[in-house]
């Protein structure tokens, strides 16, 4: 797999994630793809993992209807082998309250040969996605 290649597909994912088209983004995945959002576990509106493309599909519609994308601001992409670490600024709107938020977010993805998504891993700050899901409080 040329770096190139993988970098274009990584590239691709956040420029489908930033339509706020949940179908796009799900076809991207593996059908048994994972999808894993680390950090604090239980927090409303963000799924812990989702492991094949019944699971995939409710968790991305959900992070879509609930975090909308705003902005993306894509700081580095590093390719190795079949995989891609992205770094990117992102503003998100939260759909049940309309607040924004700015957040810095990082994530590992693990491209099959023919570039569909085998695992997706999210890290971010889950704290403060937590207070904002929350509302006033």
């Amino acid at each position: 797999m040329i770096a190139s290649d993988v970098r274009e597909a990584a590239e691709n994912l956040y420029k489908v994630r930033l339509t706020n088209e949940p179908e796009a983004c799900i076809e991207l995945f593996h059908p048994e793809g994972i999808l894993r959002i680390a950090g604090e576990a239980n927090v409303e509106n963000i799924p812990d993992a989702a492991e094949g493309r019944p699971a995939i599909d409710v968790a991305v519609r959900t992070l879509v209807a609930d975090w909308r994308w705003l902005e993306l601001d894509l700081k580095s992409v590093v390719v190795e082998g079949q995989q891609a670490a992205v770094r990117y600024d992102v503003t998100v709107m939260h759909g049940p309250t309309g607040e924004t938020l700015a957040l810095e977010v990082m994530d590992h993805i693990r491209f099959d040969e023919n570039f569909a998504i085998l695992e997706f891993v999210e890290f971010l700050d889950t704290a403060r996605v937590a207070a904002l899901g929350a509302g006033p409080g």
